[in-house]
């Protein structure tokens, strides 16, 4: 077993690299949808490699230093821990997980998130919104922006995963420039909640 309650015995990324979670003294959670090649990679105290080490990773931190937060701040976690990866002429290189592997690695990651009990969780695209019981045949562009709660526990906001700046031309072009803003917007928003539910509990 790779992971504490992952399903690893019949999950299909059994000998894909295992990245853990980046757990912090935070109640914002910041959850992606699996490691890709860079994320595998050993770094400096992180011999294990690193959720978000890649470019997606460089504009999530980007994002993060524009709010005046660092990655000290969140807790990052993927919503299946191995790295899904497919071959193509030779190549290896990194898929989308299936909905089989979201479900293996679905018990570990409530735990971890039991364990850190965030007061919002914001699931960067579509696996990640999935993983957190979203529905299969929404559109993205129609539940980004939106929130609701997660088996009476967690709050949880929707939005793009990093990845998808890249794709939609980078922050120079429209629609890049689009998806970035509506990230930075909800994770904004995931630190404001943050903050009042901590003022609330100062008064109780």
């Amino acid at each position: 077993m790779k992971a504490p309650l992952a399903r690893c015995d019949i999950c299909s990324l059994t000998k894909s690299k295992f990245v853990p979670s980046e757990l912090h003294d935070s109640k914002v959670c910041l959850l992606g949808e699996a490691p890709g090649y860079n994320e595998t990679l050993p770094q400096l105290n992180y011999p294990n490699g690193r959720p978000f080490a890649g470019v997606a990773g460089d504009e999530l931190n980007k994002i993060l230093n524009e709010l005046g937060k660092n990655r000290d701040e969140v807790n990052i976690l993927n919503a299946v821990s191995c790295r899904p990866f497919l071959v193509v002429d030779g190549k290896v290189r990194n898929r989308t997980p299936t909905i089989e592997e979201i479900n293996c690695c679905n018990d570990r990651l409530i735990a971890e998130l039991k364990l850190i009990s965030p007061t919002v969780i914001v699931t960067m695209g579509r696996t990640a919104y999935l993983a957190m019981g979203g529905d299969a045949k929404a559109l993205m562009r129609d539940v980004v922006g939106t929130h609701f709660i997660w088996k009476d526990m967690f709050e949880v906001y929707i939005t793009y995963h990093p990845a998808a700046i890249i794709h939609g031309g980078g922050v120079n072009a429209t629609v890049g420039r689009t998806v970035r803003d509506k990230i930075k917007e909800q994770i904004d928003l995931a630190f404001q909640v943050q903050q009042e539910n901590r003022q609330l509990r100062m008064f109780e």
